[in-house]
């Protein structure tokens, strides 16, 4: 494995060694090897076996898919990771696809924004890497220490060019957002709310919990419905790319046209009848839902009025749009 410890086939070693025994191992790292001191270096370790453990696979038959949760049987465990299988491969192959469109996108693109909006982007990153290895035990410091550099250099090398592709990919999709008139429904929202909260429960957050009694509850409710409209927003937008890219794209006033059309009552099943007449009741989570829907990164306060993105087309034709490049993946720097 590449991850092995100290080097790649050092437990082939230690292949037929019981707990006690012992064994002098001498091996001589390459010249290019990551460890400065070790570099070229033979070295002779000297090992003791403490205990040996081996892992020992169920059999796979019913019984044990019941206890995966996936199925009542085998066949039904072997659809589900069959579907997840492909759900997986198909979401790395969009992520690959979208973040290539939105690199072609802003080769034609010119982005305007304030150093201290980017700045700002930088502590977000810093912020989402913190809480990552905060769920692994871990704090930036040791963090620091293990990758073997500072903060300083951290930052200037791997925090620096994230956020400014992630922010520059950020206000590409909120023009689209608002260029093309999208916009997200309650019904969306609602979903995508619903299904942040089940998630966050999963994790074992209890939202009765939170600190600041009711005032509290309801700025994590608020948070999570700005999360949520991003997110539905952002996926839209990215559909919008893609069917700009494959020559499906349909100009707003089209798409107006088609959802003005009225559904005839004969044709409508009957709670849509009673929904049609009772749309006046709204939540107040609700009413923050589609405040935030409105303007995302505007209503976060993430970029100055300032900050402009002209997107300009080398290709003015207008029946061939522009193909361009789409990503929002925080560890942008490694695509």
């Amino acid at each position: 494995r590449d991850t092995e410890w100290p080097y790649n086939g050092f437990a082939r070693e230690l292949v037929g060694l019981k707990p006690g025994d012992s064994k002098t191992i001498t091996h001589t790292f390459p010249e290019d090897w990551e460890v400065e001191a070790l570099q070229g270096k033979e070295v002779e370790m000297e090992v003791t076996i403490k205990t040996v453990r081996a892992v020992t696979l169920p059999e796979i038959d019913d019984e044990f898919a019941k206890t995966t949760g996936a199925g009542e049987t085998v066949e039904a465990l072997r659809e589900a990771v069959k579907r997840d299988v492909e759900t997986r491969s198909k979401t790395d192959y969009d992520d690959k696809y979208f973040v290539d469109l939105i690199e072609k996108i802003k080769e034609g693109a010119t982005l305007k924004y304030h150093q201290h909006a980017l700045e700002h982007e930088e502590e977000h990153v810093l912020e989402d890497l913190s809480q990552r290895l905060a769920q692994q035990g871990m704090d930036l410091d040791t963090y620091f220490k293990v990758r073997n550099t500072t903060r300083e250099q951290f930052l200037e090398e791997e925090v620096k060019p994230v956020a400014k592709k992630r922010f520059e990919r950020s206000l590409i999709l909120d023009e689209i957002v608002r260029g093309e008139q999208i916009e997200v429904d309650n019904a969306a929202l609602d979903a995508e709310f619903n299904q942040t909260l089940s998630a966050l429960t999963m994790q074992g957050v209890d939202l009765s919990k939170i600190r600041g009694g009711r005032q509290g509850q309801q700025r994590v409710a608020q948070a999570v419905a700005m999360e949520s409209a991003n997110r539905v927003l952002t996926r839209r937008a990215l559909d919008m790319l893609k069917s700009i890219a494959v020559g499906e794209y349909v100009p707003p006033e089209e798409r107006q046209k088609v959802s003005e059309v009225p559904v005839p009552e004969s044709e409508m099943e009957p709670e849509e009848a009673e929904t049609e007449s009772d749309t006046s009741i709204e939540s107040e989570t609700m009413d923050a839902e589609t405040e935030a829907a409105a303007s995302p990164r505007e209503k976060q306060g993430d970029t100055p009025p300032e900050t402009q993105v002209l997107i300009e087309p080398t290709n003015t034709d207008e029946t061939e749009p522009v193909v361009g490049d789409t990503s929002v993946d925080p560890d942008a720097k490694n695509e």
